[in-house]
């Protein structure tokens, strides 16, 4: 993120001030709408993608193992047809209607740039159509940035080719493909799982020694085992991609020889995390060990005065404890305890 030009009295310029500004559209940032617009407040709400990009980005027809009712926003009520656990794309077309009947109006694709600040006031900078940058000021930011936004790079060669994916796209062709997942952890195990119903070539990396079962869903874990035992899967256990280049893949093996394989795409799903450059712009404290945002948690202000976190960016890393069904709640604190 590029810094945006400090300003100390940004609050005597023509700048469009607000109440609060909301950054991020996912479930807890549409639930923290919902309270905010409820109350009467005057808020910008941005986002960098599309409205609940943070659930487009789950792999195509996965299943939310949550009740319906702990994902509802507002008081419109999610009544998925049939009566199972609802699906991404049942999940989406519910954000957006949900959205729509409560009048929620979001800027989408207006990525944040800049985040300065003076003793009044928070100035946003932040991406508008043909290249332009908007820039809107409030006492209060909500940062609602999701534990899916993110993917965990691993910093290789190739990481960047068109033919290797970090989120998991089911309608993609795989019949009789060769493809390789590295990853131990939900979403690859139910890459995988997907891979072998469309009949792909499959080949699993994971760098430990074996997967770490306690962690993942465990109606995932029978298909799984079921396909490796079937020679199904081809698993390489203890092993680290280096570099990808074209169509090849060099594994790094530990204890054995380096092997490198040949491959037609390559998902890396190595874990997701929040998207935490806007609050380092605005120079927020962060845990010299663990990494993640200083907050007090009983109000979810930052060691910032007036920016807020909202959702499962109260923890580092997706798949911690904290989900859409325990944060979507966050409107509300953060309501009783605004500037």
């Amino acid at each position: 993120m590029s810094s945006a030009p400090r300003s100390d009295n940004f609050h005597l310029r023509k700048i469009p001030r607000h109440d609060l500004i909301l950054i991020g559209a996912g479930p807890c940032g549409l639930a923290a709408a919902s309270e905010f617009k409820y109350a009467g407040l005057n808020y910008l709400h941005l986002e960098s993608g599309q409205l609940a990009q943070t659930v487009y980005n789950f792999p195509t027809n996965v299943r939310l193992f949550s009740h319906p009712r702990y994902l509802e926003i507002g008081k419109v009520h999610f009544h998925p047809e049939p009566y199972e656990p609802p699906t991404r794309e049942q999940y989406l077309e519910y954000l957006n209607k949900a959205s729509s009947r409560l009048g929620l109006v979001v800027k989408q694709h207006s990525k944040v740039v800049g985040l300065t600040s003076n003793d009044k006031d928070h100035l946003v900078h932040y991406t508008k159509k043909r290249g332009k940058i908007g820039e809107a000021c409030a006492p209060n930011i909500v940062v609602a940035s999701g534990g899916y936004y993110a993917p965990q790079l691993l910093g290789i060669p190739g990481e960047d080719q068109p033919n290797v994916y970090h989120y998991f796209r089911s309608e993609l062709p795989f019949h009789n493909e060769r493809v390789l997942v590295v990853g131990g952890r939900n979403s690859a195990i139910e890459a995988v799982n997907t891979l072998v119903e469309k009949k792909a070539e499959v080949i699993h990396s994971y760098r430990g020694a074996r997967l770490p079962r306690k962690k993942i869903k465990p109606w995932l874990l029978p298909k799984f085992d079921k396909a490796r035992k079937r020679g199904l899967i081809r698993t390489f256990y203890r092993t680290v991609p280096r570099s990808i280049h074209n169509k090849q893949v060099k594994l790094k093996s530990d204890g054995k020889k380096n092997m490198t394989i040949d491959v037609d795409r390559v998902f890396l799903l190595t874990g997701y995390g929040p998207d935490y450059a806007t609050l380092k712009s605005a120079s927020v404290p962060f845990h010299k060990r663990n990494k993640r945002p200083l907050f007090n948690p009983r109000t979810l202000e930052t060691k910032k005065s007036g920016i807020f976190l909202c959702g499962t960016i109260v923890l580092k890393w997706q798949g911690e404890k904290a989900s859409i069904d325990n944060t979507r709640g966050h409107g509300k604190i953060i309501l009783n305890n605004l500037r």
